[in-house]
């Protein structure tokens, strides 16, 4: 089997062998390359896992929307999620497979995650593909991804954390710690921070361009290329658009 449609899955989904104990297991389907659109959309069936065999590599529009699916167990070959393929379920946890390279629109939403981890190998995260999750935490392991319109809205994130091997620079000086930690300043305190106008953070200035970060409290810049004892703790304030990053410090006494 290398295709499975609506058809074939009404067939799969009376098969023991494939749905027991509400776990619907796939992996024994090792030559299946592609499960349609709709698929297996709004079944009355109670699906609480999946687990996805070796070799598939897409999985359709809404081909598992509707359900009631709380675990999702992908494969290391699998390259494309389409539109809402897994919205309106119970998903509490995802790791993303590495040949993914884009989250597609609402492909996510409507689930309960309460935290995402992006590999470097993603590239793109389209509109609303988080949307109405309970995400908290998120984490990039590179500093280098590509947003749509409004791809964690109606979340509650308070903290994202970023990942990356890149020289950051401040004040065209080369950041040198292990980790920069960014805590939320609150309005009534911004006049006694420095404002620091001139530091890369282009993930984290684009995302804000279309997120509601009303609750985010921190920011984590890590880079492994440096010692593990090397932390400076920054600043940051956002309202509306506008996100800036502060130092209680003037740049050039923090020592970078």
């Amino acid at each position: 089997m290398k295709i499975i449609d609506k058809t074939n899955a009404l067939e799969i989904l009376k098969d023991p062998k494939y749905l027991k104990e509400s776990v619907l297991d796939l992996s024994s389907l090792s030559e299946l390359k592609e499960i349609k659109a709709m698929a297996f959309a709004g079944k009355k069936e109670k699906i609480d896992k999946i687990i996805f065999p070796e070799n598939l590599q897409k999985i359709g529009f809404a081909a598992f929307m509707g359900n009631k699916i709380k675990e999702l167990i992908f494969n290391s070959n699998l390259q494309t999620i389409e539109e809402s393929a897994f919205e309106r379920n119970e998903i509490t946890k995802i790791d993303l497979p590495l040949k993914l390279n884009e989250v597609s629109s609402f492909a996510f939403a409507h689930n309960k995650l309460k935290k995402v981890k992006f590999h470097r190998y993603i590239s793109f995260i389209h509109e609303n593909a988080f949307l109405e999750n309970e995400i908290n935490t998120i984490t990039f392991d590179k500093n280098e991804i590509l947003f749509d319109f409004n791809p964690f809205w109606n979340n509650n994130i308070q903290k994202i954390i970023i990942k990356s091997n890149n020289l950051i620079r401040i004040s065209n000086n080369i950041f040198e710690y292990h980790k920069i930690n960014i805590f939320k300043l609150e309005d009534c305190s911004i006049e006694r921070f420095y404002e620091i106008k001139d530091i890369e953070f282009s993930l984290v200035d684009h995302l804000f361009k279309f997120e509601n970060f009303i609750n985010l409290k921190q920011i984590e810049l890590i880079n492994d290329s440096f010692s593990k004892d090397k932390t400076l703790n920054l600043y940051f304030y956002f309202s509306g658009q506008e996100f800036k990053i502060y130092s209680q410090e003037a740049i050039e006494e923090i020592g970078i």
